[in-house]
């Protein structure tokens, strides 16, 4: 079964939850009122084994950076940890869009995600647990969304399905090469699942806070045409009734 074919299946189902989500309630407990926008960040995986996370984007001032990357025999990381953050740009920059749009700005996280200390401080509300099942928290956070900011993970079909334009930001994935379908997944041409004009934009870590920069969320549309094609060719439809479907192969008599 090729990537498309998994994808429509495995995750179709999964995004029948939007249906369940309470939308009003969710603004009531994050404290959001009716009506204002809100940009979703779904924070980066930092505790990976990708040099650029561990030591050019983690905190820190840059001569501390620079002396563990050195220590940790990444010389060759040293001038970019001189250059700047990226992920801080990125989340200043997303801060200040924010601001323009009147919207809230927030960040969906885990534990595990071991989030920089700048990114905490940026939030305006800061999801970091799991604990809704049904439906799952991602979906209840981008039922809410006006715009995804994501570095090339799921969010892209769950942003898709609610009709939520999403900015797909490609990031070093060295530790994921040898992964089945790493290039379908994380190339980032376009047509493919984080680059679809129209429904979800991939840019690069470096350009990503100037696509932020100046701009609103009236410059983020989606475009129906594309997203039903997005739909079809990765997801399957967003009727709702995926799973039904699915049971009803599974029950289907020999």
């Amino acid at each position: 079964m090729s990537l498309e074919a998994r994808s429509a299946v495995s995750g179709s189902t999964m995004l029948d939850q939007f249906a369940r989500v309470d939308r009003p309630a969710t603004r009531r407990r994050l404290g959001i009122a009716a009506g204002r926008p809100v940009v979703l960040l779904m924070s980066l995986k930092m505790a990976v084994p990708e040099p650029y996370r561990r030591y050019v984007w983690r905190d820190g001032s840059r001569l501390t950076r620079a002396a563990v990357a050195a220590a940790s025999g990444h010389v060759a990381l040293v001038p970019e940890i001189w250059r700047g953050n990226d992920y801080r740009a990125l989340v200043d920059a997303a801060r200040g869009f924010c601001r323009r749009s009147g919207a809230v700005l927030v960040m969906k996280s885990r534990e595990k995600n071991r989030d920089p200390r700048f990114l905490r401080r940026a939030a305006d509300v800061l999801v970091e647990s799991d604990n809704a099942v049904y439906p799952y928290t991602s979906i209840e956070l981008m039922a809410i969304a006006d715009l995804c900011v994501h570095f090339q993970s799921g969010a892209a079909l769950e942003a898709a399905v609610a009709s939520v334009p999403s900015l797909s930001v490609k990031v070093p994935q060295s530790h994921l090469h040898e992964y089945p379908g790493h290039d379908e997944i994380f190339g980032g041409r376009e047509g493919t699942l984080q680059n679809f004009a129209g429904v979800v934009w991939g840019v690069g870590y470096e350009e990503a806070p100037r696509r932020l920069r100046g701009r609103t969320l009236a410059d983020f549309k989606i475009d129906p045409e594309a997203r039903r094609r997005y739909l079809e060719r990765f997801v399957g439809g967003d009727d709702g009734r995926s799973s039904h479907r699915v049971l009803d192969v599974i029950e289907r008599p020999r």
